[in-house]
């Protein structure tokens, strides 16, 4: 006798088996070491149901503790056009079409994701900021607004190049400001970004450039003559001599009010990715936004750059 019931319910899913680990390496400076491995973690985003995209890869947003990956491997940055370091987005079309995507890298980085080096938000003046970082695991999710800007979608948000600095090297970062300020478009339009058909990332006025990992800065690349502003305190002038790539001495005047000299020496050694501290306060640090300009964190209260 044939069955008079056809089953009322179908299988909606095939059981999918996990990817074996394949790593791969890449070569890096500095000590860092660049592994691009397929974790669990990363290809988790790809384990989701059957439905249309893009529940197919992102069937739920990491909390922002996951996406945290420290200050010891390379954050965001500014390269050049097909430079070894630059970032294919993996999901680059969907993002370009205004989903909700991971922001997961193909190609050589393969497993590696862009996440955040901390949790919070920090302050500078009108501006909340947090830095980027790249590492293995869970990332961040992006999302076109606007048809310019990536913005983080767990944050109010944005991809934003440091100081609007377009040059090669110079970090890029999340910032946002108070309301319609988080979207703001002046001058270098800093925030403003073209997703390329390649799936890489350039800012919207400069195609010839495209978002890269960026390798920590060699203490050799620091030497010479540099001057700073530190608003209400003074001025210095001061020259910075590399030990090694780590660490270096900085000897100069500070200017007390813009107007009293005060002779100075300290030396200084690397104490997070681009971040320097001096070996006797650890709380006086130089930050490098790249070769050629720095801040003092996390208060960013004064900036300097090469004579």
């Amino acid at each position: 006798q044939m069955p008079t019931q056809m089953p009322t319910q179908m299988p909606t899913q095939m059981p999918m088996q996990m990817p074996m680990q394949m790593p791969t390496q890449m070569p890096s400076a500095s000590g860092f070491n660049l592994s691009m491995q397929t974790t669990p973690a990363a290809s988790a985003y790809a384990m989701g149901g059957s439905g249309p995209f893009p529940s197919q890869i992102l069937p739920s947003l990491p909390t922002k503790a996951q996406t945290v990956k420290g200050a010891d491997g390379p954050g965001l940055c500014l390269v050049n056009k097909g430079d070894k370091h630059q970032l294919r987005f993996k999901y680059a079309s969907e993002m370009r079409g205004g989903h909700v995507v991971p922001a997961l890298f193909g190609g050589v980085h393969e497993g590696m994701g862009l996440g955040r080096q901390y949790e919070e938000e920090r302050i500078f003046g009108e501006w909340r900021y947090t830095e980027s970082s790249l590492g293995d695991g869970l990332a961040i999710s992006l999302q076109l607004e606007r048809g310019e800007f990536l913005k983080v979608t767990d944050s109010d948000l944005v991809l934003d190049v440091a100081f609007w600095k377009m040059d090669v090297g110079t970090a890029v970062n999340f910032v946002g400001g108070a309301g319609e300020r988080t979207y703001l478009k002046d001058g270098a339009n800093g925030r403003s970004w073209v997703i390329n058909n390649d799936g890489t990332i350039s800012p919207k006025n400069y195609s010839s450039l495209v978002l890269g990992a960026g390798m920590p800065i060699s203490a050799t690349d620091l030497k010479g003559c540099w001057s700073c502003c530190c608003f209400p305190c003074g001025s210095a002038v001061m020259s910075i001599s590399p030990e090694n790539e780590d660490t270096y001495t900085e000897c100069g005047v500070f200017f007390l009010f813009f107007y009293i000299p005060i002779p100075y020496g300290k030396k200084r050694r690397r104490s997070g990715r681009n971040e320097f501290v001096n070996v006797q306060d650890g709380n006086d640090k130089s930050a490098f936004v790249n070769k050629d300009k720095f801040y003092f964190p996390p208060g960013m209260l004064g900036c300097g750059g090469k004579c």
